[in-house]
């Protein structure tokens, strides 16, 4: 099940990059897909397959967080609805993707994994998110800075959130569930959020 939603994913983030962030907002998003690619292959070829199982287990830990965020917190859902209703719906199933595929490993293969992705992952936001700034002539302006300084820091406030759960990682015998995410999973407000919009 886990593989078959994986595909299914992969397949929808490709057709959303094409779409919107490609087609509607003019980025060039086969070279981020190329650098990405060049990135997996490294992975591939460099580490162990335990190793490289546990760094897909933290990746999938940190987005869950990130989806906890967004769909189990009043500040996440607050910005959640400042979002356009098809965007707000492709999040949403995004985010309950995120949060079902949480799993850990063994504890020092586990953690150091942690740390290795959070790095990884965080430099490579930066850099995207540099790159498209820059395609859309933003990169120098200060009120992009300021407002993403908001959105990460203020409110609602993405790094702090991410904190507590983040650190938890590293506790001994932590088990991702104990965190139990199925009622955002399974429930909702609003039936048009559980299903993945028509236009992808």
């Amino acid at each position: 099940m886990f593989v078959a939603q994986e595909y299914r994913h992969a397949a929808l983030h490709e057709r959303y990059n094409k779409e919107i962030v490609g087609e509607q907002f003019g980025h060039d998003v086969e070279a981020i897909q190329a650098a990405v690619a060049a990135r997996l292959k490294f992975e591939h070829s460099s580490f162990s397959h335990e190793f490289q199982l546990a760094t897909t287990c933290a990746l999938e830990h940190f987005t869950a967080m990130m989806a906890h965020f967004l769909l189990g917190t009043a500040r996440g859902r607050e910005y959640l609805g400042m979002f356009d209703p098809f965007h707000r719906k492709v999040w949403t199933w995004h985010a309950k993707e995120e949060m079902e595929h949480k799993v850990c490993g063994s504890y020092w293969v586990r953690t150091l994994s942690m740390i290795r992705t959070t790095a990884i992952f965080i430099l490579c936001i930066i850099l995207i998110y540099l790159k498209l700034l820059w395609g859309r002539g933003l990169l120098f302006k200060p009120a992009t800075w300021w407002a993403s300084f908001k959105l990460l820091l203020v409110r609602p406030g993405l790094l702090p959130s991410l904190v507590v759960p983040w650190l938890d990682y590293f506790r001994p015998g932590f088990h991702p569930w104990d965190q139990n995410d199925n009622t955002l999973i399974n429930g909702s407000t609003d039936p048009e959020m559980e299903t993945v919009p028509s236009r992808l």
